[in-house]
């Protein structure tokens, strides 16, 4: 019977310590180096981490990448949210919000070519 409860405190451990390392989120920095922690804010040029040691912030300019694996909102647990995902006005406005960034980033894409193309055209036309 001992040695039951024991398997059972290792696997519960193990499971807690798997679920609070798959759940962090990482700023890799222009450095090379990465570090772990959850975002807690990124405002003002500046990214907020809480890590072991205490919320720690950094400039953005030196974040290279930020891997977001932290759960930001429980959708299951949120009446809010389950009320919002069930209209189906809210479901219409959110796709329609996907539609304008899809729109941004082709329209983003295509100043930048355009930018391309006017920085070579050759010298003396002008239009």
């Amino acid at each position: 019977m001992k040695t039951r409860w024991h398997w059972v405190w290792v696997v519960v451990f193990a499971t807690v310590l798997y679920e609070s390392k798959a759940q962090a989120d990482v700023l890799e920095m222009k450095d090379g180096s990465r570090i772990e922690g959850i975002v807690k804010k990124v405002a003002h040029g500046e990214v907020e981490l809480e890590t072991p040691e205490g919320i720690r912030t950094f400039n953005i300019l030196h974040v290279e990448r930020m891997e977001l694996d932290t759960p930001r909102l429980e959708v299951e647990n949120s009446e809010a949210m389950k009320h919002f995902l069930g209209s189906q006005e809210a479901q219409e406005m959110v796709g329609h919000i996907e539609e304008i960034s899809r729109a941004a980033g082709e329209i983003r894409q295509l100043t930048l070519d355009i930018k391309s193309r006017w920085d070579r055209r050759p010298s003396g036309v002008s239009f």
